[in-house]
């Protein structure tokens, strides 16, 4: 049976002081925060190659591949981000089977939430001159005992 291959998340975790030494950048940095763009560049590789960007630095490709084809990817992105490899702390890669998004459910959940939070701030806000005038009175009256 053949290897059709699968959907593929990749995740990357970088070192920021490998990347403040071995990112490109001029000397002295016009910008202090220049590592950055690392992130940028990454974004724009994965996408070039098939890749979403779903959240901080975790990319799913859009179709199926194999695992010669993550090795081919590695070799590519080696040659186009040579710093990279230097500043990488852990690259995993991963298959995903069905994938399903779980925010409406999410959201459906808790908006129930989002009325009783409501209610409560105008019931606390109702009551907060109440309570303001309760503490003034006890400060008054401590203030009178001594």
């Amino acid at each position: 049976m053949a290897n059709n291959g699968s959907r593929k998340q990749i995740t990357f975790d970088l070192c920021t002081d490998a990347l403040k030494r071995y990112y490109p950048h001029q000397e002295p940095p016009l910008n202090p925060q220049y590592y950055n763009q690392a992130y940028y560049d990454i974004r724009r590789f994965m996408k070039e190659h098939g890749f979403e960007h779903r959240q901080s630095s975790a990319y799913v490709s859009a179709g199926r591949l194999t695992t010669l084809d993550i090795v081919i990817l590695m070799e590519r992105m080696a040659a186009e981000l040579p710093w990279l490899g230097r500043c990488v702390n852990e690259i995993d890669v991963a298959d995903i089977g069905a994938q399903h998004s779980l925010k409406k459910l999410l959201e459906t959940a808790s908006r129930p939430l989002e009325v009783e939070l409501g209610e409560l701030s105008m019931e606390a806000a109702a009551a907060r001159p109440v309570r303001q005038k309760a503490r003034s009175a006890r400060r008054c009256t401590y203030a009178r005992e001594r």
